[in-house]
């Protein structure tokens, strides 16, 4: 092979003799010894292409839909040249993981969102939006099906406009801790019904000595059915959760812990359009319960409409 120094095979605990016919095509052969599956297997290549040195490493599947004319396609953007952007968040990225097996990058920014992008197709196929700042950290199960958020929320809006009480500013002036997690899973055995679960706990680190918001915790449950095509481009995914919300009293001197705190509970029929490279969200949540401290505003209805392009 003219663009590679070295082949490098993995074998997984195969028991068809594959082994030494690659070692008859000339290829060199690391056997693990029993299947442990894709993931120890590029681990191993990893392994072997440091210990021997090498500046770059190719994984290639071994089902004939990777082809070695595409090797080159790696090897350019290392000179400088880009062969793919994956695009789907529309603010700045602040935390990076791949799925174990590769196939999926996690990304976590200050659109206080998760995203979990196909790796191959550069669709988006994930979202978990159970956050109310930046996520400064996120990672993968072994199964993708659970997973972990951790982020800061900054000091950066506005808490000095004059006549607003604190908590009606657009910042609070505080640092708080953000820790999270998420679960999804199937109802059906084809994977076109499903479930998922998130919560997140706000607390504030450090704040104004005059006022300490309240702490809160979010915690969505719902499902979704996918699978609605129409035609080849359209698809249509219908989602219904459930959100609890829980805000604690405020504190400090310009504090009213007597007008702060509640607990909610708001259903919220969704549904998600993918058309081409166009991906439509729309939500209404409806109040079923709230209890409020002392004099609030709180809305019984409210309704979010996002759009992305994938450019």
């Amino acid at each position: 092979m003219d663009v590679a120094d070295e082949v490098l095979i993995v074998d997984d605990g195969s028991d068809d003799g594959s082994p030494d016919v690659c070692r008859a095509l000339g290829a060199t052969v690391v056997e693990l010894g029993r299947t442990m599956g894709v993931g120890a297997a590029i681990r191993t290549a990893f392994t072997y292409a440091v210990e021997h040195g090498f500046d770059v490493i190719v994984v290639m599947a071994g089902n004939n839909k990777d082809f070695p004319e595409h090797i080159t396609n790696l090897i350019d953007p290392i000179a400088g040249r880009v062969v793919k952007t994956l695009a789907g968040h529309p603010s700045p990225i602040r935390c990076v993981a791949f799925s174990p097996d590769g196939k999926l990058i996690a990304f976590g920014g200050a659109d206080n969102l998760v995203r979990a992008i196909d790796t191959t197709t550069g669709q988006q196929v994930l979202q978990n939006g159970a956050h109310s700042d930046w996520v400064l950290d996120t990672g993968f199960s072994p199964d993708m099906s659970t997973g972990v958020t951790f982020g800061l929320k900054l000091p950066t809006g506005d808490s000095t406009y004059p006549n607003f009480d604190p908590d009606t500013e657009i910042g609070t002036g505080s640092t708080d801790l953000l820790l999270g997690a998420f679960h999804r899973g199937r109802l059906t055995e084809d994977g076109k019904a499903g479930y998922f679960a998130r919560a997140q706990w706000q607390t504030p680190l450090h704040h104004k000595t005059s006022y300490r918001p309240g702490q809160e915790l979010i915690g969505v449950v719902g499902a979704y059915a996918r699978g609605w095509s129409f035609g080849e481009h359209l698809a249509v995914t219908p989602i219904l959760q459930l959100t609890a919300a829980y805000r604690g009293h405020d504190g400090g001197t310009d504090g009213h812990p007597e007008d702060t705190g509640s607990t909610r509970v708001l259903v919220s029929p969704g549904v998600e359009v993918h058309l081409n490279k166009v991906r439509i969200y729309a939500e209404a949540g409806f109040s079923v319960h709230d209890n409020v401290s002392g004099n609030q505003l709180v809305s019984r209805r409210n309704f979010k409409l996002t759009a992305f392009y994938s450019f």
